[in-house]
């Protein structure tokens, strides 16, 4: 084979890498998790662009929205359940929370008494990704969820 025909082969061998280095790869935006379905688990909370880290997946804070509007959920203290509607125009409403009246090391205590709060207090919500942010106190605070 003479160069020409080496050169040819060579260009057709990189031509195929190039293609096929693209291929199965997602260079999209990731699919939106939907809100029912996923455990949601604690990443972060407080002020909206200041929320304070949480080791959530260590204490084993999680949320779930389930089948005929039941929310269930674990504080790190406490288990808790509640009843949750989703309107047809997107808005999340949260009340009847029942749980056990814990006494609870802090910070649990703390991140259960702001999370209750939030629930029933909820001002919107949004999921980007694998991400939920339960937004309250007219938007300014938030919770922001992992969705496993």
């Amino acid at each position: 084979m003479g160069k020409a025909g080496r050169f040819a082969g060579l260009l057709i061998i990189a031509l195929a890498v190039a293609f096929m280095g693209g291929c199965g790869s997602n260079t999209g935006p990731e699919e939106d998790l939907p809100l029912k379905g996923p455990t949601w688990v604690l990443y972060s909370y407080g002020s909206v662009g200041y929320e304070s880290r949480v080791q959530g997946s260590t204490l084993g804070i999680e949320i779930d929205f389930g089948d005929q509007g039941t929310l269930t959920g674990f504080t790190g203290c406490n288990s808790f359940s509640a009843q949750y509607v989703l309107s047809t125009e997107g808005d999340l409403t949260v009340s009847d929370i029942v749980g056990p009246p814990g006494i609870c090391d802090e910070p649990l205590m703390t991140y259960e008494r702001d999370m209750y709060y939030a629930l029933t207090n909820l001002s919107g919500y949004t999921i980007e990704g694998s991400r939920l942010r339960l937004f309250y106190d007219n938007g300014s605070r938030n919770f922001v969820f992992d969705g496993r």
